[in-house]
């Protein structure tokens, strides 16, 4: 039986979500796996190590993990993988980093050829993925509380879709993140607005997708001043909420990405939009149309609930790494 061990990525709020559900997967596809705190330190590591004696290490950014720490596992012969998680948005670290791992894991396709044009031979595409036991659909009554959530970070273009909303449509809304507030103070007494101004918990997250008739899920732009991507690359892919808001048997609206078509059939199972105007057009259709908004949520559910859990994924990760020591050695 393969031990995995997993060096937590130093970082909270989502990522603790990310990690408690990647070693409930490990573990139910039969392996071990052991959870180790990166902020334990070096000596700790060692004694981790000794005692439940790893085949593979998996950590998820690589951001924070210590040469010294990679070290003590190379000592050891223990095989390094690293999931970027963060692709394509911090490629001017993760680039470097990658050439301290055996294998790689990548959330971004267009990331992908990036590490293999740098060299490095062991490198997979790996969606992220969602949990059921967190995301699921709640018994809840058929009147839903908001007509419109965005869960996220107000990075302009969502901050522009949401003030367009809230000057043109009737539509109720809910905001959820820091910075919402400050940028939206113009709006601060409607009535229609409803701002939570700080992160909540995946389980706040599914229970607020419940609630809501309409999930916006505008995904990141990979220009931001705030990433670190020098390279330009765009991202493609999809994000985490996508797989969330589907296992919540939640409608979701979300910006056309180039991946949406590999895995959904559009407006069987997602509806994807082009502009700022297609995406009110959506939902002035949507909010009035519950039976084809519950049908086609329900087919995302299904399909997400199929083929895309972190059940899902872990497997498919451990099938391409279960050879990989060999390999090195």
């Amino acid at each position: 039986m393969m031990n995995i061990l997993l060096i937590s990525s130093g970082f909270g709020g989502i990522y603790d979500y990310f990690e408690r559900s990647i070693k409930e997967a490990i573990e139910q596809q039969g392996y071990s796996c052991c959870l180790f705190t990166i902020y334990k330190g070096t000596e700790a590591l060692k004694g981790t190590i000794e005692e439940n004696k790893p085949d593979i290490m998996l950590t998820l950014t690589g951001f924070v993990l210590q040469e010294e720490m990679q070290q003590v596992l190379r000592e050891h012969a223990i095989p390094q993988v690293v999931w970027f998680t963060e692709d394509p948005f911090y490629m001017d670290q993760t680039l470097p980093l990658s050439q301290r791992y055996d294998h790689i894991f990548t959330i971004e396709q267009n990331a992908l050829s990036r590490y293999t044009e740098a060299g490095h031979p062991h490198v997979t595409y790996l969606p992220l993925a969602t949990n059921p036991s967190i995301f699921f659909e709640r018994e809840i009554d058929r009147q839903k509380r908001f007509d419109i959530n965005m869960v996220g970070f107000p990075y302009p273009e969502r901050l522009a879709l949401i003030a367009y909303f809230l000057e043109h449509c009737p539509y109720s809304i809910v905001v959820v993140g820091k910075k919402w507030a400050e940028l939206l103070t113009d709006w601060s007494e409607d009535p229609r607005l409803t701002i939570i101004d700080h992160w909540i918990t995946p389980t706040e997250a599914a229970a607020l997708y419940n609630e809501s008739k309409i999930s916006l899920n505008p995904h990141r732009p990979y220009d931001l001043k705030e990433n670190k991507n020098r390279m330009r690359v765009i991202n493609k892919s999809l994000n985490n909420r996508t797989w969330d808001i589907a296992a919540c048997g939640a409608f979701q609206l979300t910006s056309n990405m180039e991946e949406v078509s590999r895995f959904f059939e559009k407006d069987k199972e997602i509806v994807t939009y082009n502009s700022m105007k297609e995406c009110v057009q959506f939902v002035e259709k949507y909010c009035h149309e519950e039976d084809e908004r519950r049908t086609i949520a329900a087919h995302a559910k299904q399909k997400v609930l199929q083929a895309h859990t972190f059940s899902h994924r872990m497997s498919d990760m451990l099938e391409s790494i279960a050879s990989l020591k060999s390999h090195i050695n």
